[in-house]
């Protein structure tokens, strides 16, 4: 193995990818090696350890931490490259994406959100940690922390009040990022609707639309909303009407609202 470390060295870029490639075949007896080379001072190489670690996959769990303190580095897409090693290694990664989410650094709250969303529903566990980023200061962490939050376990009532308090997020991005994921549990996320209400005249079109989509797909559950969507009617952007009018026709054409909706 030794001779394969040195050879991520080598100048000729092909030779030290070649190593690489052989490095993470051999699987997990070469972690603890690449884990030090996480860490060389060449990013060339510390790029070969970041693909070699992804090849391996959850035998490498062992060097989440090390990924994770990538997330600042410098040398280019390593960030991007060590966030992809983490969604290959998987489950076994989630306890320290995790606690990455409390790091002082803003970027390596921004990708461990990132991370974790890209696990999907397997990633669940991590919902009460994802809820408490989706108030972070930063909006690159809020908007992430919603993102991973909508694709790790929307469904729950927990995740959908974290959704709608988004929607008065001052940030345009993160509001659109909770209407998208809104818009996975339209059925279950009856709760929201008086913030999707309110969300129905807020100063981005996108959002104005977005909220009018969500409202549609809810259906019969969302009569309560209708006098404010015809209000929408005379939205002074074009593609908002349309949603509008979708919304209404949705809603006016449903059934009776669910037991329990009024």
């Amino acid at each position: 193995m030794p001779p394969l470390l040195k050879a991520l060295r080598d100048p000729e870029r092909q030779i030290a990818a070649q190593a690489a490639t052989t490095l993470g075949n051999v699987g997990e007896p070469a972690v603890p090696s690449l884990i030090r080379a996480l860490n060389d001072s060449d990013g060339y190489v510390r790029s070969m350890a970041c693909y070699a670690l992804s090849t391996i996959g959850p035998h490498a769990a062992e060097a989440a931490p090390a990924l994770i303190q990538r997330f600042a580095d410098s040398y280019a897409n390593i960030p991007a490259q060590a966030t992809y090693a983490l969604g290959r290694i998987g489950l076994p990664a989630l306890p320290a994406l995790v606690e990455a989410l409390k790091s002082t650094n803003v970027r390596t709250r921004a990708l461990a959100a990132q991370a974790l969303g890209g696990m999907g529903p397997p990633a669940r566990s991590a919902a009460p940690a994802l809820i408490e980023a989706v108030k972070d200061e930063q909006v690159v962490v809020r908007e992430n922390a919603v993102e991973a939050l909508g694709n790790t376990w929307a469904f729950s009532p927990e995740s959908v009040a974290a959704f709608a308090r988004a929607l008065r997020d001052s940030d345009a991005k993160v509001r659109l990022k909770s209407l998208q994921a809104l818009a996975k549990v339209a059925p279950v996320a009856a709760s929201s609707i008086p913030t999707l209400i309110e969300t129905l005249t807020d100063e981005d079109e996108q959002v104005r639309g977005g909220a009018a989509k969500v409202l549609g797909n809810m259906g019969a559950a969302a009569k309560a909303a209708v006098p404010a969507l015809r209000e929408r009617l005379n939205d002074n952007d074009k593609l908002v009407r349309a949603k509008v009018k979708e919304a209404l026709t949705n809603i006016e054409q449903s059934g009776p609202p669910p037991t329990g909706v009024k």
